[in-house]
């Protein structure tokens, strides 16, 4: 039969397992990969969960009126994996948490609450400032969240740190923000980003990614402290030693204020919300204390305490979700990361952090719109 034989028949028998993976992004020319539309499938990498799209490219089971009905309160949330969360089923994710909650807040009272999830994974600010102008607003929501995920949303900012440059990148010019790289200036760059996502891979292909990954992941990065997660580098949760992580900071802190200015100019309603990282509420304390000490710091809100501030400074409300979450497993020595198949505690939200966080935001956000519509 011959290895060429032998492989289209292991790939026809992938196919027709459940196991076989469903593509879920394709390529977009604004910001280099978006969710594809009408995708669905199951998701069994990290938890398991059936997910799908909408035909407007959300991760949503419906579509969503254009332009907005009378009488609807909208919500859009940006943000990352989080806020995606694949990990998930629909009904799960914070912002579904979110839109429940939020129907009893007197203050939308009489209002029909959408709330939006234009979560994609992996994406970093520059992406999502881009989401925020070619796709929000075309929904005219009266509310826009950003999940903004210190864990590795900082690394992923830099031109010089994150290795994957399919994107564009905030960068500062004589202090004047603006967006950047290869992707933003080349067509080649944009090209090899197309074919990347527009070839069709084989599900042998897939399979294999899926593993040289992490091993590629583990065979670059030194020896890390036990409670170290793969892609977050422990020197997030300290202040910048380099100038590199130092540059990260403050074109980071650049694109959450350009995304706030642009939200501001349309007179509305913004929050920016902080997730919490797997080690932040390790519901085992000495697991925390080990690594602190392993990475030499007192405590693990270097990141939260920077966006606090920058929220401070910029005038605009950060609801930073590491300290109240931690206070809940330290009460109730639960994980509010990870899944029997993967590692309680680190990862991404379970269904049980998703609510916790999605009950926290709705009652911050139904605080900001009651002041402001007293």
């Amino acid at each position: 039969m011959g290895l060429a034989g032998a492989a289209a028949l292991a790939e026809i028998a992938i196919r027709l397992t459940p196991w076989a993976e469903v593509e879920f992004y394709t390529y977009d020319p604004d910001r280099g990969w978006a969710l594809r539309a009408n995708a669905a499938g199951w998701q069994r990498r990290e938890g398991v969960a059936y997910v799908r799209t909408n035909s407007q490219g959300l991760r949503a089971d419906r579509d969503y009126a254009v332009p907005k009905p009378p009488g609807v309160y909208r919500i859009a949330v940006v943000g990352d994996s989080y806020t995606e969360a694949r990990q998930v089923d629909a009904a799960q994710t914070f912002c579904a948490v979110m839109q429940r909650f939020l129907r009893r807040c007197p203050a939308l009272h009489g209002k029909k609450v959408e709330v939006l999830n234009f979560g994609v994974d992996s994406y970093n600010t520059a992406q999502e400032l881009m989401t925020l102008r070619k796709q929000v607003w075309r929904y005219t929501p009266d509310f826009v969240v950003l999940e903004t995920f210190p864990g590795n949303d900082v690394k992923e900012n830099s031109l010089t740190l994150e290795s994957d440059q399919c994107r564009p990148f905030p960068v500062l010019h004589d202090g004047r923000f603006a967006l950047g790289g290869p992707f933003v200036q080349s067509w080649h760059a944009r090209f090899d980003c197309w074919m990347r996502f527009e070839s069709r891979h084989s599900q042998i292909l897939d399979i294999l990614g899926q593993v040289r990954r992490p091993l590629l992941l583990a065979w670059r990065r030194r020896p890390l402290p036990k409670g170290a997660e793969l892609g977050i580098n422990p020197t997030v949760y300290k202040p910048p030693s380099d100038p590199a992580w130092e540059q990260a900071w403050q074109v980071s802190e650049a694109a959450i204020s350009e995304f706030h200015h642009e939200v501001a100019r349309r007179g509305v309603g913004f929050m920016v919300v902080v997730p919490t990282i797997g080690i932040q509420v390790d519901p085992k304390l000495n697991n925390r204390q080990s690594f602190m000490k392993a990475i030499g710091v007192n405590n693990l809100f270097y990141p939260d305490d920077r966006l606090l501030a920058l929220g401070r400074r910029e005038g605009f409300f950060v609801l930073d979700l590491s300290r109240p979450l931690q206070s809940y497993v330290d009460a109730h020595e639960t994980a509010l990361h990870g899944f029997p198949n993967t590692t309680l505690g680190y990862g991404h939200w379970n269904a049980q952090g998703h609510r916790l966080a999605g009950q926290l935001i709705a009652e911050q956000l139904c605080r900001i719109v009651g002041a402001s519509h007293p």
